[in-house]
C-alpha cells in the first residue's frame, strides 16, 4: 500500500504552467555573425573580429558549438535576414538541444527594439534559449538581466534610428546642393576627379542616349528596348526603357523624395538636353488609352486605336499601301474583315466634329447659361463647404482628445491609439476631398467660360491642324472612352461624350448625331446634365 505522501504527490501533485529550464554551466550554443553592409563582407571587415571573440569566449568556457549562422551582411533594422531566419529554423528543429545564441554584440543580433525583446522572450520561454553576447554579457536567468539585456536591445534601434536621422538630413542636404549621393541611376559611373567625386557618363550611358533620339523618331519603347539589346545592353527590359525616358536626371536635374516635389539642377554630367527631355515626355504625354505610342509617319493616321469595332471591340490599327500612298483603318481581329479607307473614316469624323462644334450665333446664350448655372452651383457650395469646415474642426477635435489621452494621460494602449488616430485621419482626409469639390473659382470665370465656348467653335480646326499629340487630346477630351465604328452602317458610336458637348449638341438639333445613333445616347445625357444645372437658353 502506498505510503500517504506518495499517493497526495501522484494524486494531486501539479506541474509548472511553463516549461521550466535550468541553467546549464556548459551549454551547447550556435553562433551568429554578421555585418551591415555587403562592402564589410567583402572585405572580411570586423566579421574575422566577431569570430575570434567568440571562439575565445567558446574555449575559455567550455561550451559546445552546434552550428556557425551569418558570416555575411545582414541588415540588423529587420528580422527577416536569411542566415538569421535559417538559425531560427534550426533552433526549433532542434527540440531543445540548443541552449544559447552566441554573438558578438546584441546589436548584431537585431535592431528592431521591442521586436527583438518579444523575441528575445520567446526564445526563453518557449525554447529553453538564451541570447548571450560576449562584449556584453548578461545572465537572463534572473529579472534583472532580462531587463539589462532589454535596455541594450531598445538602445540599439535607438541609435540606428538616431543614425539614420542624420544619413537622411545629410542626404537632403547634398540633394538641396545638387549632389546626387546615392547610387546613380544606369548610364552613370562613379569617379574621383581632383580628389571630387563626381557622376560621369559612361559607355552604357551612351547607348542610353540613343533611346531619347529613337523615341522622338516614333520608335515604340518596345523597339527601342530591341535596338538597345542589339547593342549590347542585354538585360534591360521594357520597364528600364520606360523609367529612363521619364528620368529627368539624364537632361541634368535632380528629383528626389526628400526634396519635397522640387527639382534641382544637379552638379553631374548631363546625357541629354533638357529640350531632348521635355520633347520626349510630350510624346510619352500624348499616348492613347491603350498606352501605345504613335510613329512619326502616324500623322496620317491620328484616329488609330482611338476609333475600334463594334462587332468584336478591337482596336483599329493602321497601314499604307505604299504603291498608291494610300492609308487604311482595319480592325486587330483577324477575320473580322473591317478594312477602311483613312480619308473616308477622317471626313466621317471631320463632319463629326462640325455637327458637334458650338455655332458662333450661340455663344452669348450658352455663355449666360453657363454662368447662371455657375452661380447656383457656387451658392449651394457655399453652405456645403460651411457645414464640411464645421465637421473638420470636429474631427480635429477628436484628433487631440485622442492624443491627449494617449501621450499625456496613459489611458490607452498604443494599438487602441493606432486604430482610432487611422480612423480619424481617414474621416478628415475624406472632408478635405469634399471641400475640394467645393472650391469656388476665380472672379474671371466669365472670360474662362468664354475662351472654352471659342475653342468649341473651332474643333474641326483645330483637329485638322494640330500635332499628333494635340488630335488624340482633343479626341480623348470629346470622347473619352474613344468611337466605335460599325461597318455594318458605316458610322460612329459611343457609350461616352463629353458632357457639355452633349447638351450642346441636343441643343443644336445635330442631324448628322442622329444619323450616326449618337442621339439617343446625346439625349440621355444631356438629361444628366440638365438636372446638374444645364438648363436649355431661351432663344
Amino acid at each position: 500500500m502506498m505510503k500517504t505522501d506518495e499517493l497526495l504527490t501522484t494524486k494531486f501533485g501539479r506541474l509548472p504552467s511553463k516549461q521550466v529550464f535550468e541553467k546549464i554551466d556548459k551549454p551547447n550554443v550556435v553562433i551568429y555573425t554578421r555585418v551591415s553592409s555587403k562592402e564589410q563582407a567583402d572585405k572580411n571587415m570586423s566579421l574575422e573580429t566577431q569570430r575570434k571573440t567568440i571562439q575565445d569566449c567558446v574555449d575559455r568556457t567550455g561550451r559546445n558549438v552546434l552550428g556557425y549562422f551569418g558570416g555575411t551582411y545582414e541588415s540588423a533594422k529587420s528580422d527577416g535576414r536569411k542566415e538569421f531566419m535559417r538559425m531560427l529554423e534550426y533552433i526549433k528543429k532542434s527540440k531543445g538541444q540548443v541552449n544559447e545564441i552566441m554573438v558578438y554584440a546584441l546589436d548584431r543580433f537585431s535592431r528592431t527594439g521591442g521586436a527583438a525583446i518579444k523575441l528575445a522572450c520567446d526564445l526563453r520561454e518557449k525554447y529553453g534559449v538564451n541570447i548571450y553576447a560576449v562584449t556584453q554579457p548578461v545572465d537572463t536567468s534572473n529579472p534583472s538581466g532580462v531587463l539589462s539585456q532589454g535596455m541594450h536591445l531598445l538602445f540599439s534601434e535607438f541609435d540606428n534610428k538616431l543614425r539614420g536621422q542624420r544619413v537622411v538630413a545629410g542626404l537632403k542636404a547634398k540633394f538641396e546642393m545638387g549632389i546626387w549621393s546615392v547610387r546613380p541611376p544606369q548610364g552613370y559611373d562613379t569617379v574621383i576627379v581632383n580628389g571630387e567625386r563626381r557622376l560621369m557618363v559612361n559607355e552604357e550611358g551612351k547607348k542610353i542616349a540613343k533611346a531619347f533620339e529613337w523615341k522622338i523618331q516614333g520608335l515604340k519603347n518596345i523597339e527601342i528596348l530591341e535596338r538597345l539589346k542589339a547593342t549590347g545592353l542585354a538585360k534591360m527590359n521594357k520597364m528600364q526603357v520606360q523609367r529612363i525616358l521619364v528620368n529627368p536626371f539624364y537632361c541634368g536635374m535632380i528629383a528626389h523624395g526628400m526634396l519635397n516635389g522640387k527639382v534641382i539642377e544637379g552638379k553631374h554630367e548631363k546625357m541629354i538636353s533638357r529640350e531632348v527631355f521635355l520633347k520626349v515626355n510630350n510624346i510619352l504625354e500624348g499616348s492613347t488609352r491603350f498606352n501605345i505610342p504613335h510613329k512619326a509617319e502616324d500623322i496620317n493616321l491620328p484616329l488609330k486605336v482611338f476609333i475600334w469595332c463594334v462587332g468584336c471591340g478591337s482596336p483599329f490599327t493602321g497601314y499604307i499601301v505604299k504603291a498608291k500612298k494610300l492609308y487604311y483603318y482595319k480592325c486587330r481581329k483577324k477575320g473580322c474583315c473591317c478594312n477602311k479607307s483613312a480619308k473616308e473614316i477622317h471626313t466621317k469624323f471631320e463632319a463629326l466634329l462640325s455637327e458637334i462644334s458650338i455655332k458662333p450665333e450661340l455663344i452669348d446664350p450658352i455663355l449666360f447659361q453657363l454662368e447662371r448655372t455657375f452661380d447656383d452651383l457656387n451658392s449651394e457650395n457655399k453652405g456645403k463647404e460651411k457645414f464640411l469646415k464645421e465637421r473638420l474642426t470636429e474631427a480635429q477635435k477628436k484628433v487631440d482628445v485622442l492624443e491627449e489621452k494617449y501621450f499625456m494621460g496613459g489611458e490607452m494602449n498604443k494599438e487602441t491609439y493606432d486604430k482610432f488616430l487611422g480612423r480619424f485621419k481617414a474621416e478628415q482626409g475624406e472632408i478635405l476631398k469634399e471641400m475640394e469639390k467645393c472650391l469656388i473659382a476665380s472672379s474671371n470665370h466669365k472670360d474662362t467660360l468664354k475662351k472654352a465656348l471659342t475653342f468649341g467653335c473651332n474643333l474641326l480646326n483645330v483637329w485638322k491642324m494640330g500635332s499628333i499629340a494635340i488630335k488624340e487630346k482633343l479626341q480623348k477630351l470629346l470622347f473619352p472612352e474613344g468611337l466605335a465604328y460599325d461597318k455594318e452602317i458605316g458610322a460612329f458610336r459611343t457609350d461616352t461624350i463629353n458632357s457639355l458637348i452633349a447638351v450642346i449638341a441636343r441643343l443644336t438639333g445635330d442631324s448628322l448625331l442622329v444619323e450616326t445613333e449618337l442621339a439617343s445616347i446625346i439625349g440621355g445625357q444631356s438629361r444628366s446634365a440638365e438636372k446638374e444645372g444645364f438648363e436649355p437658353p431661351d432663344l
